[in-house]
């Protein structure tokens, strides 16, 4: 109704005009198609995330072939916590003394101390907490505040726009798939395969992951 400009199902559309009867059923549909567009592009997919998305998964992808290089002596490493580690221990650059916008943090795949002077990061949370109790005693402090703002966060949230959202995005993830296997299409399949590896790992879904991982890496 939003995208009608419709307060209440007797209006009539103010955005736009319905096809005329007259109207030949190749303009109708055409007319139909161009609505669908709009809506999934203004409702289901959101484009400035899935850029976003994009431009750190080429980030990450372009960082784990090249290294993470210290921004002190230009030593290179593998990992994100071997290289922030390397940083703090060998040249003292903590987090107060780096920028706001510090690329040591979550977004790398890893897990940050929230301690201004410590900064260390992570592979695993478990990991993270584990360093909290044992370094710095906080930790049931900071899973009261992470549960704090998870509730806040939760209170905001639009629970039914979120449920049909995600819907209608895997719906068209799933009859894309059942498209591309009547039609034989390979290379399409694999494409649909590296979308469903990403979903998989992001809801924790490990084995299914791992088995479309293995796949891939077969193929």
């Amino acid at each position: 109704m939003v995208l009608c400009g419709m307060e209440k199902m007797e209006d009539v559309p103010s955005k736009f005009q319905l096809p005329l009867k007259s109207e030949g059923s190749l303009e109708r549909c055409n007319w139909l198609h161009k609505v669908i567009r709009e809506f999934l592009r203004e409702f289901v997919f959101d484009t400035q995330e899935s850029d976003k998305v994009i431009q750190e998964v080429n980030r990450l992808d372009r960082q784990q072939r090249e290294g993470y290089t210290c921004r002190v002596c230009g030593r290179r490493y593998q990992g994100d916590a071997w290289h922030v580690r390397h940083e703090i221990k060998e040249h003292g650059l903590r987090v107060q003394d780096t920028p706001e916008k510090d690329t040591r943090n979550s977004l790398a795949g890893y897990f940050k101390c929230p301690n201004v002077n410590c900064g260390l990061v992570f592979r695993t949370n478990a990991t993270l907490k584990r360093h909290q109790q044992r370094e710095h005693g906080v930790i049931e402090i900071v899973s009261q505040a992470v549960n704090s703002k998870e509730k806040e966060n939760e209170s905001k949230e639009d629970y039914k726009f979120n449920y049909h959202k995600a819907k209608i995005r895997f719906g068209l993830l799933l009859a894309d798939i059942n498209d591309a296997i009547r039609e034989g299409d390979g290379k399409r399949m694999l494409n649909l395969y590296k979308k469903a590896l990403l979903l998989y790992k992001c809801y924790g879904h490990t084995k299914y992951s791992y088995s479309t991982l293995l796949f891939l890496t077969k193929v």
